[in-house]
C-alpha cells in the first residue's frame, strides 16, 4: 500500500494511503496535522482536480510520454503541484526534498 503526505512548502498537513486493486485505485486520507487546502472535501476528488494535464491537449500528451496517465502515475511525476496554491504531495518512503521548487514556487506567488 503505498502512503503519501500532503505537504504544504515543507510541513506535512496530513497522511493519506493508497486503498483498492490497480485498476480502481483510491485514496484515504489518514491522520490529519494541519490546515487543509480551501474547498478541500474528499481525498480523491482534491487529487482529480490537481491533474491540469487533463484538460489541456499538449501537456497530456507530455504525461503520456512520462507515465501511463493514472493517478499513480502523476503523483510520481507532478507531486501534484499547481499554480494556484502552494500544496503538494511527497511520497512517504521518498527522501528527497523538493525545497529549490518550493522556494521557487512561493516566491512567484508573492509577486
Amino acid at each position: 500500500m503505498a502512503g503519501y503526505f500532503l505537504m504544504n512548502k515543507d510541513k506535512i498537513v496530513a497522511e493519506f494511503s493508497r486503498i483498492g486493486e490497480d485498476y480502481d485505485p483510491r485514496y484515504e486520507l489518514g491522520r490529519v496535522y494541519g490546515t487543509l487546502p480551501i474547498g478541500f472535501r474528499e481525498i480523491n476528488r482534491w487529487l482529480g482536480n490537481r491533474n491540469a494535464a487533463r484538460g489541456r491537449r499538449h501537456l497530456k500528451r507530455l504525461i503520456r510520454r512520462c507515465i501511463d496517465n493514472s493517478m499513480e502515475g502523476i503523483i510520481k511525476v507532478t507531486h501534484c503541484i499547481s499554480i494556484n496554491d502552494i500544496y503538494w504531495i511527497k511520497e512517504r518512503d521518498r527522501v528527497e526534498v523538493m525545497n529549490c521548487l518550493i522556494q521557487g514556487h512561493a516566491r512567484r506567488l508573492l509577486i
